[in-house]
């Protein structure tokens, strides 16, 4: 009897603690997201720490990936390429808060803008409007295209 209770505990214990949804990075991601916008120089440092190799799911790594070209834009280091957002590109396509969804449009919208192509822009801020149109021309604003 002592055995089988043991032996249920355990299994408790190990499905609770393997049965989470966030790695060991999940906490730091969600405390990155709090002062990025304060301090994109530390949220940077922070992220750039990752190892993404160690994020648990499609999920962290898109929030890594989203969070990581916040903080790049923020600290005026203009992305040419889609390599550090595409997580985020494919994730939030069919996943995640519109928030997340209209953040990952405007930081795509911004690697186009820094490109210089302002078609496949268009088609970005087309996106962004017919998603959540007042949010998306407040963000539009901010694409500073020139």
């Amino acid at each position: 009897m002592k055995t089988a209770i043991k032996a249920f505990l355990i299994g408790i214990i190990l499905c609770l603690t393997s049965c989470t949804n966030s790695s060991k990075h999940g906490e730091t991601l969600m405390q990155v997201e709090s002062f990025i916008h304060e301090r994109p120089d530390s949220a940077l440092a922070i992220l750039q720490g990752i190892d993404t190799t160690t994020l648990k799911n499609k999920e962290e790594k898109a929030k890594h990936a989203l969070l990581l070209s916040m903080a790049l834009d923020k600290n005026v280091i203009d992305r040419t390429d889609f390599e550090v957002l595409q997580p985020a590109i494919d994730y939030y396509q069919n996943h995640g808060t519109a928030t997340n969804k209209l953040r990952t449009l405007y930081y795509e919208g911004r690697i186009y803008t820094n490109k210089k192509d302002f078609l496949w822009l268009m088609h970005i801020v087309r996106l962004m409007i017919t998603r959540k149109p007042m949010t998306a021309y407040k963000i539009i604003n901010r694409l500073q295209i020139s």
